[in-house]
């Protein structure tokens, strides 16, 4: 049993699932390049003049990034997550599910309005998610879905069965 599940968000039966597909390295080694191209560009921007690398940094940080909040409910057998992602389509989401974390990635290609139109709204300009949930409870990773429809990203977990011992991944 694989010990977590990435997926990109992938329409089906007007319902997106999460589909093994590998590690969240090369996302990260993008997010990190975006980030110090946009704190250079604000570097030249200020007339090369030094001092300010971390103030430089946090600007882009701020400039790139979409503020996510997720809300985690909890059921009998299950955990539901929910955020506000607008603007993202399900090709520019990504989740990583993990046995007690819940990592989610995106990078939004163009920005754009839930009506599809290019915006100047500063949330909607920020192209990137990049969060990571604790969980608080265990869950099956394999047996994860997650959709996203009208912004709403949503997240289904299975918690992971307790039996007398250790958690089992059975279902």
């Amino acid at each position: 049993m694989p010990e977590h599940a990435t997926g990109r968000m992938r329409r089906e039966k007007n319902e997106t699932q999460v589909k093994v597909t590998g590690d969240l390295d090369e996302y990260t080694r993008r997010v990190v390049d975006a980030i110090t191209r946009r704190a250079y560009e604000i570097f030249e921007a200020r007339g090369y003049k030094g001092g300010r690398n971390l103030d430089d940094w946090l600007q882009a940080e701020a400039e790139l990034h979409y503020p996510i909040q997720l809300d985690v409910e909890k059921l009998d057998n299950t955990l539901v997550v929910k955020g506000e992602l607008s603007g993202f389509g399900t090709d520019e989401i990504e989740v990583k599910v993990e046995p007690r974390t819940l990592p989610i990635v995106g990078e939004r290609k163009q920005p754009r309005s839930p009506e599809g139109k290019e915006t100047t709204q500063p949330s909607q300009r920020a192209r990137l998610v990049h969060c990571t949930l604790e969980l608080p409870e265990p869950v099956l990773a394999e047996k994860a879905t997650a959709s996203l429809r009208e912004g709403i990203l949503e997240v289904i977990l299975p918690k992971a069965v307790r039996k007398s011992g250790p958690i089992s991944n059975a279902a």
